[in-house]
């Protein structure tokens, strides 16, 4: 199936440069964290949870439950379930992708 009516579909610009990266082997480092634009490679929900935990570290307290310890507990609780669902999910997927862009700037810089 192709695109004959948008062949500058944003969707299909990002479908092919995913399909780069794994022919070249290039998407572990995908969004490696820089120092110059550190700021601006993250996502919004990224920017909370590097706050929230950078917070955490700095009183002392070891991160044992990221998920737990890095929501909103209050927002939390005036959500539906599914919405409350959909939070964790994006909290848990900011966090991973904090880890892994810390983790990849950490092991280039060593």
């Amino acid at each position: 199936m192709s695109n004959v009516k948008h062949p500058d579909c944003p969707i299909r610009q990002l479908a092919q440069e995913a399909k780069r990266r794994m022919k070249l082997n290039d998407y572990v480092n995908y969004g490696a964290l820089d120092k110059a634009d550190a700021k601006s490679s993250l996502t919004p929900m990224e920017t909370e949870v590097y706050k929230k935990m950078k917070d955490l570290l700095d009183r002392g307290v070891e991160v044992e439950n990221p998920i737990l310890q890095l929501s909103d507990k209050d927002y939390m609780k005036s959500l539906s379930p599914q919405d409350r669902q959909r939070y964790i999910l994006e909290v848990s997927n900011a966090y991973l992708s904090l880890k892994n862009k810390m983790q990849t700037y950490l092991n280039e810089k060593a």
